[in-house]
């Protein structure tokens, strides 16, 4: 669905030669491919100035107008049918002429069915000619399968053709508007993941300091338990037998020269604090968010 109101554009005229005499590239590489032209023998020359009259009117209005073959050398895309794309304001509109079918085809049967053009061996019935054409335009804006406009006894190609502009500009307005709210979305995203990662790692900051400074604290409570430990063997020292007095006193001056007295909080070392290393900051951040930056 579109947003961009349509009446907002005024349709123009787009001219179609009643002769090709300077065929735009685009009629060359659609009369090279028969079995991909979606219309019948004697539809191909009013086809193929539809499709010169659409790509040289594009170029007159500032866009570009490229066959199928040369846009995919620059481009990985799926284009359906379409033998021509214009490229509007860095937006592709792929454009297929197709010729509508009438009824009553029969059923192709071998080996009549592989002298036909693959694109009616695909249809696996005989194919009506009716000699109108239907246009398929995809792009910005326009609905799954393409914007399909098609001659009706009261409208003509001439009539509809400038129903493909519409079409572009309408779907480039919708582009570009969407892309500006993508923006908008993108740069608000990754501005709270801004806020959350800078959040995360304040956390992991103050987790390690807490970290680093209760493992001193328990060094400290190690070592005043080995202080009162000491004292009392000391004082229990003279009711010792000799004996047990001289391993006693092994242990003392073992055990008192390892004691870090107050040199635990006089010379305090410097605090480690480390980087965070990948994945250490995810516990800290929200759901939403992982240490990646949004794109």
């Amino acid at each position: 669905m579109t947003e961009f109101p349509r009446e907002l554009i005024q349709p123009k005229p787009v001219p179609i030669a009643a002769r090709l005499r300077n065929p735009h590239p685009v009629v060359k590489a659609f009369k090279s491919n028969p079995d991909a032209s979606y219309v019948s023998k004697g539809s191909m020359d009013r086809a193929a100035r539809v499709y010169d009259a659409i790509a040289k009117e594009a170029e007159q209005r500032g866009y570009r107008a490229q066959d199928r073959e040369t846009f995919l050398r620059g481009h990985q895309v799926s284009l359906g049918a379409g033998h021509l794309v214009i490229t509007a304001q860095d937006h592709n509109f792929p454009i297929a002429v197709r010729e509508i079918s009438g009824t009553g085809g029969a059923k192709l049967e071998y080996p009549a069915k592989y002298k036909q053009p693959a694109w009616v061996q695909n249809r696996g019935y005989e194919f009506v000619s009716t000699g109108k054409l239907e246009l398929r335009i995809d792009g910005p804006g326009t609905p799954y399968q393409g914007q399909k406009l098609r001659e009706t006894r009261q409208r003509s190609i001439e009539d509809i053709l400038p129903e493909v502009f519409v079409t572009i500009e309408v779907g480039g307005q919708d582009a570009r508007r969407a892309e500006k709210q993508r923006q908008v979305r993108l740069l608000e995203r990754q501005s709270r993941w801004e806020a959350a990662m800078d959040a995360a790692k304040a956390k992991h900051r103050a987790v390690q300091i807490q970290t680093f400074i209760a493992s001193k604290a328990e060094e400290w409570r190690a070592d005043q338990e080995l202080s009162k430990f000491l004292d009392a063997l000391e004082q229990r020292m003279p009711e010792m037998s000799p004996e047990q007095r001289d391993i006693a006193a092994t242990w003392l001056g073992q055990g008192r020269s390892n004691v870090q007295g107050h040199k635990l909080i006089d010379e305090l070392p410097p605090l480690q604090v480390f980087l965070p290393q990948a994945g250490e900051l995810r516990q800290y951040l929200p759901d939403a968010f992982t240490e990646t930056r949004p794109s």
